[in-house]
C-alpha cells in the first residue's frame, strides 16, 4: 500500500513531529502532488489511481489540510477523471476559493 505524504515542513505547518502528513491512505498508487494556501486551508491535488480497472485511468483528487496540519478530507475527494489519464495538477489560490489544472493525457 502506498501512502501519498506531503511535506508539510516545506509550508511551515509543524502538526506533527515528524513533519509530515498523511493525506491518503487510499489503495494503489498517488503521485504528482501540488498545493496552494487559502484562507488558512491548504488544498493538496494529486494524481490517484485508486479506481483504476483495464477500462479506467489515473482520476485527480484532492484535501483540504487546516493551517494546524489536520487533514479535513480524509479520503479525499474527485475532482475530474475520464477516459484518459488525468495527470500533473497544479494548484492556485483566488480570491474566494482554489483552481485546480492538469494535463489530460491518450
Amino acid at each position: 500500500m502506498r501512502f501519498l505524504i506531503l511535506l508539510i515542513a516545506l509550508f511551515v505547518i509543524t502538526a506533527t513531529a515528524s513533519g509530515w502528513i498523511v493525506v491518503s491512505k487510499a489503495e494503489a498508487d498517488q503521485r504528482q502532488s501540488a498545493v496552494a494556501f487559502h484562507n488558512n486551508q491548504y488544498l493538496v491535488s494529486w494524481a490517484d489511481a485508486r479506481d483504476i480497472s483495464p477500462d479506467s485511468v489515473t482520476s485527480i483528487y484532492a484535501c483540504r489540510v487546516t493551517n494546524h496540519g489536520a487533514v479535513l478530507d480524509p479520503h479525499g475527494f474527485f475532482i475530474s477523471g475520464g477516459i484518459n489519464d488525468h495527470l500533473i495538477p497544479e494548484v492556485c489560490a483566488g480570491v474566494s476559493d482554489w483552481m485546480v489544472i492538469w494535463q489530460e493525457g491518450c
